[in-house]
């Protein structure tokens, strides 16, 4: 059971992470997702309230959760993801469809 909470929480919680801590959460989400993608399962909804610390403890491990969008794919196989998933609150300006030039 995972009882350290959201990174999302983490995150507004604390109001910013060292390098050191940062890098060190960015590497745990990146190695669940490696993991996700060598078993065939892709995602699709990755946001910081997917992400769950065990423990309150500043060196907990991350889990992913929430796999309701998630699609299975066949390992060696090219598949492209073709329909749109998740908060579009989330989603970038390109793929939201607007125009970012203008923010710049």
């Amino acid at each position: 059971m995972c009882n350290g909470g959201e990174l999302f929480q983490r995150v507004i919680e604390q109001e910013y992470f060292s390098e050191q801590y940062a890098a060190h959460v960015f590497r745990q989400v990146l190695e669940a997702i490696n993991y996700c993608h060598k078993q065939g399962v892709c995602h699709r909804d990755l946001k910081p309230e997917n992400f769950l610390f065990e423990t309150k403890d500043s060196t907990a491990d991350i889990k992913v959760i929430d796999f309701g969008l998630s699609k299975i794919f066949e390992s060696g196989k090219l598949e492209i993801l073709l329909k749109n998933s998740g908060r579009r609150s989330v989603a970038s300006d390109e793929d939201q469809g607007r125009d970012c030039k203008n923010f710049i």
